[in-house]
């Protein structure tokens, strides 16, 4: 992730609930805000995103050099967006569409994404950390060195998804659904091996 990254330039705090933006907006602090409710094909760079409110749809938008701290984005459309050196701190994403939105270096940390949507996104360089991601889709998933840390993965879809080379291990990962050939090469713990076989059509006898 990208560190020692320049504070923003232009705060505001307690603005009132509706604000006018520009379509590329750089440098901002949004915090204690209510977003206005149409943002698709918006551009937000090096802007930080801090107890704000969102609305509705904000497909196509591109976030680079941005960070969302304790912010609510559940059941939100952010289908297509593009995610540069961006990070997600202990914000709410349950059920939030981030559909065949692109991702490069981005950092998801302790937040809450069930049944968030992730399918036929690209991710690279990125990391969910410490996550509860319970039931969420990476369906026709593409990825390079993306990885999981303590996460919950319980019931997660892997469909059309390779997991070859991704660490499952000091994760959870009950339920999921993914294909034989979508797990192989996957990196696990030794007591995820069992249900790793039953996966696999293997049974094994005590």
């Amino acid at each position: 992730m990208k560190k020692n990254r320049r504070p923003p330039v232009l705060t505001l705090e307690q603005t009132p609930a509706v604000f006018p933006l520009d379509q590329q907006s750089e440098g901002y602090l949004f915090e204690n805000v209510e977003m206005p409710e149409m943002l698709a094909g918006y551009e937000f760079r090096e802007c930080t995103f801090r107890n704000a409110v969102f609305h509705g749809r904000l497909r196509g938008c591109l976030f680079a050099d941005c960070i969302f701290e304790h912010c609510d984005l559940s059941n939100l459309d952010f289908r297509e967006c593009a995610f540069r050196r961006s990070e997600f701190h202990i914000c709410r994403l349950t059920g939030t569409d981030f559909s065949e939105s692109s991702w490069q270096d981005v950092l998801i940390n302790g937040c809450k994404g069930s049944y968030a949507n992730f399918s036929s996104g690209t991710m690279k360089l990125c990391e969910f950390r410490e996550s509860v991601l319970s039931e969420a889709a990476f369906t026709m998933c593409r990825w390079q060195d993306t990885q999981f840390d303590a996460c919950d993965l319980t019931g997660c879809e892997f469909l059309d998804t390779s997991l070859k080379g991704m660490v499952l291990a000091g994760n959870i990962i009950d339920g999921i659904l993914v294909e034989p050939k979508g797990l192989q090469g996957a990196i696990i713990s030794p007591d995820q091996a069992v249900l790793c076989a039953a996966l696999l059509g293997m049974k094994i006898r005590e």
